[in-house]
């Protein structure tokens, strides 16, 4: 960008340079031994860049003078750095960027664990708090035997000589269901035993331990699911 300075010279020695509405009164131009006037009234001066602050200017009559002009930046100003400072700059400004971006995907990392963690601690601890709940066993249907006694993820049977609801119950505590098949057959499960349902009455076979209950049958079973009181 180029600055346009304007020099008036009057009969009375006095030059005045402005720029953006600054004056710079440089008085006289007083040479050793003799003062010096411009024929004309007025020159036009160019500064050819703002980093040389030095406007020479030649008068009608052939008389050439330096003047410094006032830097547009102020004269405590620091001059624009130089290309290669600039480039340097820009690279130690990415390598930070880098350095961030790094560090959030780190942070993000460690959220994404953090939040595994605290999920994992939740539900061992809503498993501790149910396990800590009174429950009760309640029959709810019966079905057909499949598999010798194991129904989809039930454990095999055990044969209790004395079986009974409560019985078999107490050796499945920590399960989600259990059934009774055969008169003396208990097994545990946690899943859908996905068999066919029968009516009640097929499930006839009355329970060793408890003649009031009935424990399946040969080829059927007898369903009871966990209830939290």
């Amino acid at each position: 960008m180029r600055a346009s300075w304007t020099l008036a010279v009057s009969a009375l020695y006095t030059t005045t340079i402005s720029a953006n509405d600054m004056q710079y009164a440089m008085g006289g131009l007083d040479l050793p031994g003799t003062m010096y006037a411009c024929a004309s009234p007025s020159i036009t001066c160019t500064d050819p860049s703002l980093n040389n602050h030095d406007c020479s200017c030649t008068c009608t009559n052939g008389l050439t003078f330096k003047q410094p002009v006032p830097s547009p930046i102020g004269d405590n100003a620091t001059a624009c750095p130089s290309l290669d400072e600039c480039q340097a700059s820009n690279v130690q400004c990415l390598e930070r960027e880098q350095a961030l971006e790094v560090q959030l995907v780190s942070k993000q990392q460690q959220l994404v664990n953090r939040e595994k963690t605290l999920s994992a601690q939740l539900a061992a601890k809503q498993a501790e708090l149910n396990n800590n709940k009174p429950f009760m066993f309640l029959p709810m249907t019966c079905r057909v035997e499949t598999n010798n006694g194991i129904s989809n993820s039930g454990t095999a049977y055990r044969r209790l000589p004395k079986n009974s609801p409560r019985e078999c119950a107490q050796l499945c505590s920590k399960s989600g269901f259990f059934f009774l098949g055969d008169g003396t057959g208990c097994s545990c499960g946690n899943t859908s035993l996905g068999t066919v349902a029968v009516p009640v009455a097929e499930c006839s076979t009355k329970c060793p331990g408890d003649p009031n209950q009935t424990c399946g049958s040969p080829i059927r079973v007898m369903v009871y699911f966990k209830y939290y009181i």
